[in-house]
């Protein structure tokens, strides 16, 4: 299933598509930094015969991505738009190995 990461200022924002398919066969999940779609993808009837190429998938699908800036991914919102799942997921400041200063006072 292909897919494309945008990272802007604010959010990263996912584009999956998933043609023919509707929101309730697809789940997305959190884990830290990473994001789990998941889903059933429904066979369809086949004329009989003998096959030039066959390359339309079903069955069960599973993709993780690694989200590549922190995110707050409990404030994620996906939206299926015209066979493509839209993904938005706010960034947040990396706070790890940013400057602090201590006060330092007399006892």
């Amino acid at each position: 299933m292909p897919l494309d990461v945008f990272v802007h200022a604010s959010r990263v924002e996912i584009h999956i598509e998933l043609p023919g398919l509707k929101p309730e066969a697809i789940e997305v999940s959190a884990t830290g930094r990473h994001l789990c779609v998941e889903g059933v993808r429904p066979s369809r009837p086949r004329p009989t015969g003998s096959y030039l190429c066959l390359e339309s998938a079903s069955g069960r699908f599973r993709r993780v991505i690694e989200l590549p800036v922190p995110s707050d991914v409990r404030r994620a919102v996906a939206t299926l738009r015209d066979g493509v799942l839209i993904i938005d997921v706010p960034r947040i400041e990396d706070r790890r190995g940013a400057p602090h200063q201590v006060q330092v006072t007399r006892r």
